[in-house]
């Protein structure tokens, strides 16, 4: 008793099919990066510097997955309603750019007078590469951390 079977749509299954793997490894290529960012990002907030606490505390970890990118993780500042200072003021830690890299001094076309009648430029700030050093010092267990995650799952 021989009978044909006759598949229609089973290009459209195995692309499908595809379709759900390479979902499926993103979202577990993103469990396997949290640890090892959350290591990152908790050394840089110790690297960070403290005069008010404020670039400390705005530092946020991001890790996501676009709809058609890679799995990520992103450090960065982040705005939150609740930052003051002593006076009450709302503060946004906009110079954390300036206090990682530094500032130069530009006379400008037109410098500004000092009392003495000097032109003053502006001071310069020196760079504090807290995140490089931070980045250098625990990258390898972050690494480690996610590969073996990753080796785990396997």
């Amino acid at each position: 008793m021989a009978s044909d079977v006759e598949v229609i749509g089973l290009g459209n299954v195995i692309a499908d099919m595809a379709r759900l793997r390479d979902k499926m490894m993103r979202r577990e290529l993103l469990w396997a990066i949290r640890p090892g960012a959350k290591y990152i990002a908790k050394a840089i907030k110790q690297q960070a510097p403290v005069r008010t606490g404020t670039l400390r505390d705005s530092l946020t970890l991001k890790v996501g997955k676009g709809k058609d990118t890679d799995p990520f993780a992103s450090i960065y500042t982040h705005f939150k309603k609740n930052y003051s200072r002593k006076g009450g003021k709302k503060t946004y830690p906009f110079y954390a750019k300036l206090v990682h890299d530094g500032t130069v001094t530009h006379e400008g076309p037109r410098p500004r007078k000092h009392r003495t009648g000097g032109a003053v430029g502006r001071q310069r700030i020196k760079p504090n590469e807290y995140i490089y050093r931070a980045f250098d010092e625990s990258a390898g267990e972050a690494a480690e951390m996610v590969l073996s995650k990753i080796m785990d799952n396997l």
